[in-house]
């Protein structure tokens, strides 16, 4: 069957150029392709491939020539690519090929998967591109490109699984993240810092309190350890992962002075003392907290 497929591609190669590269992004992507995801950021695509998405008149001829050949199933919604057709092609390619292939597949990916993948209203497009996020971050990992990419990605599907309640499936892809990214741009980058207070979170909502409070306090500031210059965003939400991790892991329950009396506090006598509340009952977003703001109901 190798054999027949492979007569297919040297046909292919040369009466339709368009859709043997079509056919070697196909490669580094789930089985499942929607019939629509090549043209939604052709900017990303080797500049003949683009040509072609962009005229969708020359799109789906490049999508009859593929299924002509009969080397993908092309329906009104999706590409429907073998496995075994996906690694005959990555075979032919070789190391460079394949490298050249996987890095756009991986940067089509970080521009069409959410950015807000915790937002619920973006849960349809991740759903929709979580298999291919899967496969392209294997690739990239295998042959090592696209690091930095990949481990946003991995980053992004975790927030997206974690805010889904899936904890034990959002918790190695949080990991390789951090490893990736880890990889490409040092211990000590900024960005690794976004990525274990991912990880942070997701070990926090399965109850691995000492695992979260170690990855928020390994998070780096920035790239010269300087606090002050970190963004005022990400300086607020580390320190409230930390807090909360503290306030989890190791309750502090303040006592009364020797010989005081329960109406000694700071308002002084007759004064109501101040009521003290958990960091995840504040009325703002904790960063730690899987269960998110919790707001006030308006009194009947």
């Amino acid at each position: 069957m190798a054999s027949v497929w492979s007569v297919s591609l040297d046909r292919i190669h040369t009466e339709a150029p368009a859709a043997e590269a079509l056919l070697c992004l196909g490669a580094f992507l789930a089985p499942e392709i929607p019939r629509g995801l090549p043209t939604e950021r052709p900017q990303v695509l080797p500049a003949a491939l683009a040509a072609e998405v962009r005229d969708r008149l020359a799109y789906n001829r490049t999508l009859a020539a593929v299924g002509r050949y009969s080397l993908a199933t092309v329906t009104a919604d999706t590409i429907g690519l073998h496995r075994l057709v996906q690694a005959v092609i990555q075979a032919r390619l070789g190391e460079p090929g394949e490298r050249k292939w996987a890095q756009t597949a991986v940067a089509l990916l970080r521009e069409t998967f959410p950015n807000q993948s915790c937002d619920i209203s973006s849960w349809p497009d991740c759903a929709r591109l979580l298999p291919h996020l899967l496969a392209v971050t294997e690739h990239a990992t295998r042959l090592q490109v696209a690091k930095e990419a990949a481990g946003w990605l991995l980053d992004r599907a975790s927030a997206y699984l974690r805010e889904r309640g899936q904890y034990r499936q959002a918790r190695p892809l949080a990991e390789r993240g951090v490893t990736l990214t880890e990889t490409a741009l040092g211990p000590d980058h900024v960005e690794v810092g976004a990525r274990r207070d991912t990880l942070g979170r997701v070990l926090l909502a399965l109850g691995d309190l000492p695992g979260a409070r170690e990855q928020f306090e390994r998070a780096p500031t920035d790239r010269r350890g300087d606090t002050e210059s970190r963004p005022p965003h990400r300086r607020y939400l580390a320190g409230q992962s930390r807090r909360h991790a503290r306030e989890h892991g190791r309750p502090v329950r303040r006592s009364r002075p020797v010989g005081a009396s329960p109406t000694d506090h700071r308002g002084g006598p007759g004064s109501r003392p101040p009521r003290r509340r958990h960091p995840a009952h504040q009325p703002w977003l904790c960063a730690a907290c899987p269960r998110g703001p919790v707001r006030r109901s308006r009194a009947i």
